[in-house]
This record gives structure tokens, C-alpha cells and sequence, in this order.
């Protein structure tokens, strides 16, 4: 086991609450993995995870753990969130809790958009923020006009 495995999988992370992890240089290949598929995260309410390389591979391992399902604030900027992580994210029963999301500065593009806009997971959403991606000005429209994100604050 590594440092990454034996910190993840330590049952003490089960009191934690709020989680900010900045930059993962030296475990940045398994480091996004091990953390999506940790067990000990029931009470984690704010979790920031950003400058990582949290990929399509990690978000789905997220969004298919019922361990994160109290999450009410997510912020995953500056990683590689792309469309494809953000259809296997908004098909997530997990995360239905959400209440603030920020996916600023990843590669997201009118696609994701549309994922975002039809998914009916995010009935708590109130803060979405999704500035510098490549969404045009088609994907913010998508966005705005979504009936399942009429109650959610946009920032673009």
C-alpha cells in the first residue's frame, strides 16, 4: 500500500466533515482514484478538490460511491472533467444532496452542457459554477433554459 492508500482508507476520515485537497503533483496518477473510491467519506458535507488529475475514470468510481451521498458542496476545479465525466456524474443517485457544484476551468464543452441541463439529480442545486471551459454561448443557453435548473444560480 501506498501513503495516498493508507490515508484514504483510514476509518478515522469517518468524523470529517469538510475536505480541501489542492494539488495532488506526486500521486497524481492513482491519488484521484484511491480518493474516489474511498469508503470513509459518510459525513463529508464540503469537498474541494482541485489541480488534479480527477478524469473520466475517477468521476465515475465518484459518482458510483454511496459514501459522498451527503455531500452538499462540491468544487472540482481545474482538473480534467471533460463530457464524458459529467454524464457518468449526472446519472449519479448519489448526489442528489448538492446544493453548491463547481466545475470551473475544466474542458467541458456544449455537451457537458446538455448533460448538465437534462439531468433531474440535482433537484437541490442552487449554485452552479462553470466558468473558463470551452462551453460557447449555445451551451450557456442550454443551461439557462434547463427546466431541471430553473431554481439554480448559473455563473459563467
Amino acid at each position: 500500500m501506498t501513503l495516498i492508500h493508507d490515508f484514504f482508507d483510514n476509518p478515522k476520515l469517518n468524523n470529517i466533515t469538510h475536505l480541501d485537497i489542492n494539488k495532488m503533483d506526486e500521486y497524481d496518477e492513482v491519488g484521484p482514484l484511491v480518493l474516489a473510491h474511498a469508503e470513509h467519506f459518510q459525513n463529508l458535507a464540503h469537498f474541494s478538490l482541485c489541480n488534479t488529475k480527477f478524469d473520466s475514470d475517477a468521476m465515475f468510481r465518484f459518482a458510483l460511491n454511496p459514501n459522498f451521498s451527503n455531500l452538499y458542496s462540491l468544487t472540482l476545479v481545474k482538473n480534467a472533467i471533460n463530457d464524458d465525466c459529467l454524464k457518468e456524474f449526472c446519472q449519479s443517485r448519489y448526489l442528489r444532496g448538492l446544493t453548491y457544484l463547481d466545475f470551473s476551468d475544466n474542458p467541458i464543452s456544449n455537451e457537458g452542457a446538455k448533460y448538465l441541463a437534462c439531468s433531474e439529480n440535482f433537484p437541490n442545486l442552487k449554485s452552479l459554477i462553470i466558468t473558463n471551459t470551452k462551453m460557447t454561448h449555445q451551451g450557456k443557453q442550454i443551461l439557462s433554459q434547463s427546466k431541471f435548473l430553473c431554481g439554480c444560480k448559473i455563473v459563467f
